[in-house]
Formats: C-alpha cells, structure tokens, sequence
C-alpha cells in the first residue's frame, strides 16, 4: 500500500491509499481526484509517465536534477508530507495501517479538506 496525495497550490490536499505506484494504481487515484484541466505537476517517477494524455499539461520535476523550475515545482505536497511525517514521528513508535489512515485523515482535517474535484500538484508515495 502506498500514500498518494494531491494537492491544489493554495488550496485543498487530499491523500489516500492506493495499491502501489504504476500507471495502473496513479491513474485511477489521479482522474478521480484531480479536474482534468489541470496542469500536473509530479516527480520523476515512471507511473506518472503517461499522464500527460489525461491532463491539460503535465511537467516533471527531476529531483536529481532540480527542484524548481520557475514556477513549476512540487514543494506545496512535499510540505504537507513532511508536516504529516513530523506528526507521525512524533506520536507513533510503530507503524500500522489503521494509524497511518488516521493521521493522514487528520492531517487532512488539519489543513481545511472539503474535497471534490480540484486542479493540483501531485507527488509519489510517503515513505
């Protein structure tokens, strides 16, 4: 199982389990989840590969090479993970599923999650 996120810049963040990180498990979560006018951001991860077919526009950010690109960058996610991770950390001496879905729930909460459909940023799972 893996944590996949996304996020609208300034806006909402929504994060749930998926099944793992190909094409096959991103693309589902992804158009369910993300208007398809939006303009997709991601990491350099294969599964996202093909994703520019259902989007408006998707750019890869290339962590090995850089983080930003202009204005093209995936720290809004990142900053929700690492604020969810510090919790994490801070609260749990083991790691389980159940807890896992909850504090992602309350972080969720935390950050004023309506849901619904909404353009975003997207990165890959939380480690």
């Amino acid at each position: 199982m893996t944590l996949m996120g996304a996020v609208e810049r300034d806006g909402d963040v929504f994060a749930q389990l998926i099944d793992g990180v190909t094409g096959r498990h991103l693309t589902p979560f992804l158009t369910r989840n993300v208007a398809l006018s939006a303009q997709l951001v991601t990491d350099g991860l294969t599964g996202y590969s093909k994703m520019g077919n259902h989007f408006a526009s998707h750019h890869v950010i290339e962590h090995n090479d850089t983080y930003v690109e202009g204005e093209v960058h995936t720290n809004t996610i990142e900053g929700f993970w690492k604020q969810l991770k510090r919790a994490w950390y801070g609260t749990h001496i083991i790691s389980l599923l159940a807890t896992c879905v909850l504090d992602c729930g309350e972080a969720m909460w935390y950050n004023g999650i309506e849901g619904g459909m909404i353009p975003c940023i997207v990165t890959n799972s939380f480690y």
